[in-house]
């Protein structure tokens, strides 16, 4: 039987469906909370950056 792999999932995704979204959390605020700033933030949420060991 072949193994099946698929891609992981990009963290960015995860915040945006489990809390942004649900929660009505702007980037601005969560990127306040997070100590980052808010080019940083949307750039993952948008999946196009990546975290860092401390942020995760």
């Amino acid at each position: 039987m072949p193994k099946m792999t698929r891609k992981p999932t990009h963290p960015g995704k995860i915040i945006k469906e489990d809390y942004l979204s649900p929660l009505s959390i702007s980037i601005k605020d969560m990127a306040e909370k997070l100590g980052v700033s808010r080019k940083t933030l949307s750039k993952i949420v948008n999946e196009k950056g990546s975290i860092t060991p401390e942020m995760a």
